[in-house]
């Protein structure tokens, strides 16, 4: 204040003054301090990206062609979120935004049984389910999307279907439960991932931090090897039980994010091979003696099988499980002498049983059953519902007990395992969701289905060698009948290898490896057109145009073919094509295609 009557600035305001400057001074730095380190990150980020360093995770991304700005797809580094390994899926199929009226569009969430593993995608059950709902609904344009992701537990799945419903789906299809041990962002796996750590991982700072810090990125082929299968998990162990409740929350959240987009979701019960595929660990706490004496009983009840003696089998198996009744080998070595009895019913609880006590549990475990059910039936949201996949397997099974007429290995689908769940998943669509009449008449056979899913004798060739990887790697080489299953296998392989043309064959033994998982139609097309025979080429190039848009190659081979066989009218056709798939062409192939128009003018 000032002093009306000397005109002085009174003592306690002028100190006042000074104070409330250094204040705001202080209040500045801090603020800086605070905001320096979120603009220097900012700043590298724009550096990284202006520079082309690090990776768009986002999972659904715009066509990258001018002039389709309505074109989106699901972007095939999406998984570069969760892992550094280089996973297979999701499937780069483009779709429009904002979605035609006249579409019902489906996208399924999963892992490898969704991304259809170890056959490729296109020919997995989301396309099957395309074909099924197109016959069931032909007044709508059906578009199934398959976002699976090869190796993911339901962690980075809650990631994927926040992200998956802003392609604006009409329903949300999860599959997925075998993953939540060992798999990436599972209980057991190697590198901890949380929600917190997905998002870390989206900015290119924190990519190119990983990169410098972690080996090369490898292929998913191998996936299943180098998670922490050494771990062996009791049956009532707490971390079980912890991994139960990450499921029971997972899925909790997943119905959460489709209710609040408005979006219905149906969830998938998961199944395994029961019948086929036997324990691969077997925990026990018994001392050596007892250990011993539980092996004689084990070794006799072997003894009794071999002279087809069920009966005593079964005595001796009692007394191994008297001594140890949460030993997984006696569970299912009971459960195969109850089968050869034909008693059906009781050898299905020992099959599942000795799933449930696998040590090594890469089989999602009965509970995970419930789980899915009661999710569902807890859920106050609408729109939400459940399909029982399990019981539909054991329908379909002669024995009551899922085997390898559905399964490849432990848990992936043969192409009849993928029917049928495209089939059951289907049926729930029509019925529940969509409100109309089931016609069974309308499903298509399996004829039609190969022939619309573009399917070659060597498809299913490559499965089975690919199968044959795994079962020979750890941890499936480490199951108690590891050795038949593998003998069983070869024997499927040597009778798919006769059912192929001996020139076909000749061809298939050049390609590598990788061609053989990831390309396997454009590998062969283009053997054929080396060998001059560009009508055998265009076949096999036109089959993968069908079962893979999104590639520019196929449409750029194909017009190669069209063209030596005089039609430049359709090269011509073929070509622009190339232009207008979501998956950018190589510097190599527009050379080749560029060469290709200059021949056409």
């Amino acid at each position: 204040m000032i002093d009306i009557t000397t005109g002085n600035t009174n003592s306690a305001t002028a100190e006042l003054i000074p104070r409330k400057s250094k204040f705001r001074r202080q209040i500045v730095f801090r603020t800086f301090c605070v905001l320096f380190p979120a603009l220097l990150v900012a700043s590298a980020e724009l550096v990284l990206y202006g520079l082309g360093v690090g990776t768009d995770t986002r999972l659904v991304i715009a066509s990258p062609h001018a002039g389709e700005g309505n074109v989106f797809s699901f972007n095939m580094q999406a998984d570069l979120a969760y892992t550094n390994i280089n996973l297979r899926g999701p499937e780069p199929r483009s779709f429009e935004l904002p979605k035609p009226a006249s579409t019902f569009r489906v996208v399924v969430i999963g892992e490898s049984s969704v991304q259809g593993y170890p056959f490729p995608s296109e020919l997995a059950f989301p396309r099957q389910l395309e074909l099924i709902l197109g016959r069931q609904l032909p007044s709508k344009e059906i578009e199934v999307l398959n976002a699976g992701i090869v190796g993911l537990s339901t962690t980075p799945l809650v990631d994927i279907t926040r992200q998956a419903v802003s392609a604006d789906p009409d329903l949300v299809i999860v599959y997925a439960g075998h993953n939540e041990f060992y798999g990436i962002g599972g209980e057991f796996a190697k590198l901890p991932l949380g929600h917190i750590g997905i998002e870390l991982r989206r900015f290119r700072l924190m990519q190119l931090l990983f990169r410098m810090t972690s080996s090369t990125e490898e292929s998913s082929e191998a996936l299943i090897t180098r998670l922490s299968n050494e771990i062996v998990v009791p049956p009532d162990s707490a971390r079980r039980r912890r991994a139960e409740e990450t499921y029971r929350a997972n899925l909790t959240a997943i119905l959460q994010i489709c209710e609040k987009a408005n979006v219905p979701i149906l969830v998938c019960s998961v199944v395994a091979n029961l019948h086929d595929q036997s324990p691969i660990v077997s925990h026990s706490s018994l001392g050596s003696t007892d250990a011993r004496i539980r092996d004689r009983h084990l070794e006799s009840a072997r003894r009794a099988v071999e002279v087809n003696k069920h009966g005593p089998a079964l005595k001796e198996l009692d007394q191994a499980e008297l001594l140890d009744p949460k030993f997984a080998l006696t569970s299912f070595r009971k459960a195969q002498s109850l089968d050869a009895l034909n008693r059906l019913d009781d050898a299905a609880v020992f099959y599942s049983s000795a799933r449930d006590l696998d040590g090594s549990p890469f089989r999602a475990p009965n509970s995970f059953r419930d789980i899915a059910r009661e999710s569902v039936e807890t859920s106050s949201a609408k729109g939400v519902h459940f399909v029982d996949i399990v019981q539909m397997f054991v329908d379909a099974s002669e024995g009551r007990s899922p085997g390898r007429e559905l399964f490849t290995e432990h848990v992936h689908f043969t192409l009849d395992g993928h029917w049928l769940v495209a089939r059951t998943i289907a049926r729930k669509v029509v019925e529940e969701i969509c409100h109309q009449k089931w016609n069974a008449k309308a499903v298509p056979s399996t004829e039609e289905r190969d022939d619309w899913l573009g399917l070659i004798p060597l498809d299913q060739l490559s499965a089975a060698i690919l199968t044959s990887f795994i079962v020979q790697s750890a941890p499936l080489n480490k199951a108690a009948d590891a050795n038949l299953q593998l003998r069983i296998l070869n024997t499927q392989i040597q009778k798919l290898a006769g059912e192929v043309s001996p020139e076909d064959m000749q061809l298939f033994t050049k390609l590598d490896h990788q061609t053989k998982v990831d390309d396997l139609l454009q590998g062969l097309g283009q053997l054929k057109l080396d060998n001059r025979d560009p009508k055998g080429a265009l076949e096999l190039f036109e089959r993968a145009q069908r079962r893979r848009p999104w590639m520019p190659h196929s449409f750029v081979y194909s017009a190669i073919c069209h063209h030596l066989l005089g039609d430049n009218n359709q090269a011509r056709a073929d070509l622009r094509k190339s232009y207008g798939t979501v998956i950018v062409e190589t510097e190599r192939l527009k050379r080749i295609r560029s060469a290709l128009m200059e021949k056409l003018r």
